[in-house]
């Protein structure tokens, strides 16, 4: 009766106190159900702000199916009462696991046009497998926490190969091993479990979460899906409810498969760095190959490694596959084959944490791309093996824009100027069916791009100028339809008065990368009568993450260009924007604020200068204009 609410929560089964939240907003509910294998219903509801009820479905959809595979997967049904996702704004985590309570960052909102280009898949499945691993079985310290996170991060690997694919997860699991070593050259190398930190925030690094995906997958291939798979099972059951540290993960593997795993828990977990390996081959002898590995990385900072390898050698239209264990400084091999030495691949499995110098002849990678199955080998194989001049290097890139994998069919985009001037038409033939049909956006928006920058003249405009019409007018995806927006604009004239008038019937696009595209266009053609759209995308929050970034420095260079006077109207919008604007607006704002201060600063020399050869009185009003704009600047930094 007197305006209040109260709720109740009751949490009946051992819990993790940091794992308690609570969320308060104006939600709407999406409610949504997963069916246990004893054949009861569980909540799974998704809570959004009420613009994105109509959205969420498409947002969160396959959590159900997701709790299904993960809970077949280990063995252990989804131990909680129920599963709920909600979104909140300006969250400084990205998403936290809290207990049947999942906190997402408003960066999850995507319309369902939007998730055409990209969902959040990866994030949904690493909250979701935090139940298990983090909710059900706790690591005891933070210096325990990649028996977490490493876990999460595994977790989408795992989902991206049961839905979309090995190829697609080998490529995601390239990235986060790229991170992690991005991560360890800025802030340093660690042991993963980690008891001399300075502060408990350094745990939640690339070598918590990216490395530690990564030494999973390497064990899950060591020891097999069978073994695998029962020891994650073991381990849950047995510790459910409990803290741990990282043994108890050693001696669950350990129980089911019988070996001793010391050595690979010791310089995985609890050693630094990851190998640096060196290979070189010796062919001397007719029908046998003596591959040489050395191990180079510092051994004052890493362990000598243990390193259980696959090699492949083909030869002559035929693959032997080698197992060999790579644990000495220097390691040999030599292996027999019939016939004429064609490719070898070291780390045939593409699972190593770690780098491998292997100078391989030009023809080997020829060979690989056509041959060898993974991803990694058709990468590399078309990186290298285009290198060959003439038709075969030619009709490798050729063939690779056929590749069963979107980033390959992309990689291949990025390689069509080397043999532009060689086969004309077919590239751009070929270009054009990319960009008109390719089942992937990100494909066909490579392609766009292509075609706009390299064919937009003479014989072939009209023809491109149709495309980019038609894929801004037509196509499903808002990043083709943006990216053919900002093709346009490299035509004629008549193509940028064009994209300047469909920007403008554009500008209320409900996506953030199409708005993003409109205002980078803007910054770039337009004049003192775009900057109010710049105003409403950044003070109403119309862009967001990346976007928002990009359009605050296009903001910022249009501002530039204008007058003085125009400049000080717009300063007021800046200080709104150090309140209201957001992590990703904060994050670049003193850049774009010191952007402006040089601009004007070299403005006053300039007028300096000018005034003191020749007084003029409108430049001394101008100056102490430009004068006043730096005050204010100083003022707000």
């Amino acid at each position: 009766k007197d305006g209040t609410r109260t709720d109740h929560w009751k949490q009946e089964l051992p819990h993790v106190p940091y794992l308690a939240a609570m969320a308060v907003g104006e939600f709407k509910v999406i409610k949504d159900s997963y069916t246990r294998i004893d054949g009861s219903k569980m909540d799974v509801h998704y809570y959004v702000e009420p613009e994105w009820e109509e959205h969420a479905q498409a947002i969160f959809g396959e959590t159900p199916e997701m709790i299904g595979f993960f809970s077949e997967l280990l063995g252990v049904e989804y131990p909680w009462d129920k599963y709920h996702q909600i979104v909140v704004r300006d969250y400084v985590s990205g998403a936290m696991e809290n207990t049947g309570t999942v906190i997402f960052g408003d960066f999850v909102y995507k319309t369902k046009r939007e998730l055409i280009d990209g969902n959040d898949h990866s994030i949904i499945a690493h909250e979701l497998f935090h139940h298990w691993f983090g909710d059900l079985v706790t690591c005891e310290s933070w210096a325990n926490l990649p028996l977490n996170e490493s876990f999460a991060n595994y977790s989408q690997f795992l989902w991206d190969e049961h839905y979309y694919g090995l190829d697609e997860a080998e490529y995601n699991a390239e990235k986060e091993a790229n991170g992690y070593y991005q991560s360890a050259a800025q802030r340093g190398h660690h042991d993963m479990i980690w008891y001399d930190y300075d502060e408990k925030e350094d745990m939640f690094d690339g070598h918590s979460y990216n490395k530690g995906g990564r030494i999973l997958h390497m064990l899950r291939l060591y020891l097999g899906d069978d073994a695998f798979f029962k020891s994650l099972q073991h381990y849950l059951k047995t510790n459910q409810y409990e803290p741990v540290e990282i043994h108890h993960l050693r001696l669950a593997f350990e129980e089911i498969t019988g070996e001793d795993l010391n050595w690979f828990f010791d310089q995985w977990f609890l050693s630094s760095y990851h190998p640096e390996l060196e290979v070189t081959q010796d062919l001397s002898i007719p029908d046998q190959v003596t591959v040489k590995i050395i191990q180079k990385q510092d051994l004052e900072k890493a362990p000598l490694y243990k390193l259980p390898l696959k090699i492949g050698v083909y030869a002559s239209g035929a693959k032997t596959t080698y197992d060999v264990v790579v644990d000495k400084k220097v390691n040999e091999f030599t292996f027999r084959f019939k016939g004429v030495a064609e490719n070898i691949i070291v780390d045939e499995q593409r699972a190593l944490l770690g780098s491998i110098s292997y100078k391989k002849p030009e023809e080997y990678y020829v060979h690989q791309f056509y041959h060898a199955p993974k991803f990694k080998d058709r990468e590399e194989g078309l990186n290298f093996g285009s290198r060959v001049k003439g038709e075969v290097g030619e009709n490798l890139i050729l063939d690779a824009l056929n590749d069963q994998f979107w980033v390959i069919r992309e990689a291949a985009i990025g390689k069509l100027k080397k043999i532009q001037k060689a086969r004309s038409e077919d590239v751009f033939n070929a270009a054009m069916k990319l960009a008109e049909s390719d089942k992937n956006s990100r494909v066909r928006a490579a392609a766009i791009r292509f075609l706009s920058t390299e064919y937009f003249e003479d014989t072939h405009a009209e023809a491109v100028r149709n495309l980019l019409l038609n894929r801004i007018e037509g196509d499903s995806s808002y990043l083709v339809a943006s990216r053919a927006l900002g093709g346009l604009t490299k035509g004629e004239q008549q193509d940028l008065t064009k994209a300047l008038s469909l920007s403008e019937a554009l500008e209320n696009e409900p996506s953030s990368a199409v708005r993003a595209q409109v205002a980078q266009i803007y910054a770039n053609y337009g004049d003192a009568s775009k900057l109010p759209y710049f105003k409403t995308l950044l003070l109403e929050g119309k862009v967001s993450g990346y976007e928002a970034i990009g359009v605050m420095g296009n903001f910022t260079n249009l501002l530039k260009q204008q007058t003085t006077d125009v400049q000080l109207e717009y300063i007021p919008m800046f200080e709104t924007l150090k309140t209201s604007g957001g992590l990703y607006i904060n994050a670049v704002l003193p850049m774009n604020i010191m952007m402006l201060k040089k601009h004007n600063e070299s403005k006053i020399s300039e007028l300096t200068k000018e005034i003191s050869i020749t007084p003029d009185a409108e430049k001394e009003l101008e100056l102490d204009k430009t004068k006043q704009l730096v005050e204010k600047i100083d003022q707000m930094l």
